[in-house]
């Protein structure tokens, strides 16, 4: 069977489902154990190192979906529900479609919601069905953008984008500037009873599902 756009969402929404099994995991060894006044079988370092590894597993999925979804459009794959994707190129595989799009850059980009949408607008007729389901969550995903940059990079560019997400999360920048993994663990501002790790793992099953 030719792999099609709802067959990536599945095994997207799969892995999405056993990072939070192990996300209850680590919850249960640290944050159960010492609400219950007992003592934690890992500690606050590990839980936020942890946390971190589980969200850049998420990233990672987000990203490999976008590129085969996207390239599978490219072939004339349909949507779910069959809804007919046009377009603007004619490739002979998604092989073709890969070399087409890339051109002489050295990579194709898929972390960015900006790149991505700029590429649909270009790719694909009224950007259908990528652009939509980009633009609508883009400011969170602008957010994810920076939390996995900065995790994977630590430098002085990817805090200083660090720093605009912790602004929005507080409404100013904290004295003591909390490490991803001590964010990551944070309730999210506007969706109750959630931290912000659930919170990403939620918008990259909801952009998936709008896109399959």
């Amino acid at each position: 069977m030719h792999r099609l756009p709802q067959h990536c969402v599945v095994e997207l929404h799969k892995e999405i489902t056993a990072l939070r099994k192990l996300d209850l995991s680590n919850q249960q060894m640290y944050t159960q154990r010492l609400l219950a006044g007992r003592r934690p079988l890992i500690t606050k370092s590990q839980m936020c190192f942890l946390s971190e590894g589980l969200f850049f597993a998420a990233s990672r999925c987000l990203e490999k979906f976008l590129a085969e979804t996207f390239l599978l459009y490219c072939t004339g794959k349909y949507s779910y529900g069959r809804k007919h994707v046009r377009s603007f190129l004619n490739p002979r595989s998604v092989r073709h479609a890969t070399d087409l799009i890339q051109s002489a850059m050295p990579f194709l980009e898929w972390s960015s919601p900006d790149t991505v949408i700029g590429r649909a607008e270009v790719y694909l007729d009224s950007g259908f069905p990528v652009k939509q389901a980009l633009t609508t969550h883009r400011d969170s995903l602008r957010d994810m953008k920076h939390l996995r940059n900065h995790i994977a990079h630590l430098s002085r560019e990817s805090e200083s984008e660090y720093r605009k997400v912790l602004r929005k999360h507080y409404g100013f920048i904290p004295l003591n500037i909390p490490c991803p993994g001590e964010f990551l663990l944070l309730p999210h501002t506007t969706v109750a009873n959630q931290y912000n790790l659930l919170y990403y793992f939620r918008l990259v099953e909801k952009v998936s599902a709008a896109i399959a």
